[in-house]
């Protein structure tokens, strides 16, 4: 999973960071904490008991919610003007 959250954080910095380089590190903390759920205990009994390596999609039936805790997260430390953003950003999600 941290591998995961590395790759999408940096696709997410080279992303935002070809709109204005300064948005990179903006794009950095999307992508580390748009799966911020995906640590929850019952998150990681859902993964354990499907069994499953697509189990994450949120499309899934019996899906454990992820998305929510990252715009949570957003929501509760960023300065507002940002954290709207960010939390629909991550909310969004799939």
């Amino acid at each position: 999973m941290q591998q995961h959250e590395q790759r999408v954080a940096a696709l997410c910095r080279t992303f935002l960071g070809r709109i204005h380089p300064s948005l990179g590190t903006w794009g950095e903390l999307l992508g580390r904490w748009h799966d911020l759920g995906k640590y929850s205990d019952r998150f990681q009994r859902y993964l354990i008991d499907s069994n499953d390596p697509d189990a994450g999609a949120e499309s899934r039936p019996g899906r454990v919610d992820h998305s929510t805790a990252g715009a949570k997260h957003a929501a509760d430390v960023l300065p507002r003007g940002i954290r709207d953003l960010f939390a629909y950003a991550i909310a969004g999600h799939q």
